[in-house]
């Protein structure tokens, strides 16, 4: 999307969720869900489809909850982590952001569970999203 077809000057700032909107992690997320979903025997399309921008907390306990959730987390996070390396930016980001910057509009990235917190204590004048869903 053309940055010069939003008219802008109604916000005081952005507020972007990262993943699918600004980059593009899911060949890191397969990859690095993949051995574990082998390792315990659940099918990995599956957890992919159902778990789709859901925390790996939330697979976790609904597709093995006899396992020690917070240590799974741990794992799969560090395999993510690991993984940083096939994280791409989304076509046409860069140049949006840069564009942002140029207008002097300020901007940041936030998790779901972080604007909702944000939007329980700000008033809704403060809080702007563009998100895409």
């Amino acid at each position: 999307m053309a940055l010069n077809s939003l008219n802008l000057n109604h916000y005081q700032g952005l507020i972007f969720d990262m993943d699918g909107t600004l980059v593009d992690s899911e060949v890191a997320v397969r990859q690095a869900v993949a051995p574990w979903c082998e390792k315990h025997h659940v099918d990995l399309e599956m957890v992919l489809t159902t778990g789709r921008g859901a925390r790996f907390k939330d697979f976790i306990e609904q597709f093995t909850p006899h396992l020690d959730c917070q240590h799974e987390v741990e794992l799969l996070e560090q395999a993510e982590a690991d993984l940083a390396h096939t994280v791409t930016a989304i076509p046409g980001a860069k140049s949006f952001l840069s564009e942002i910057k140029a207008q002097q509009r300020k901007w940041g990235r936030l998790q779901l569970l972080q604007i909702v917190i944000m939007q329980l204590h700000d008033s809704p004048q403060q809080v702007y999203l563009f998100l895409k869903y």
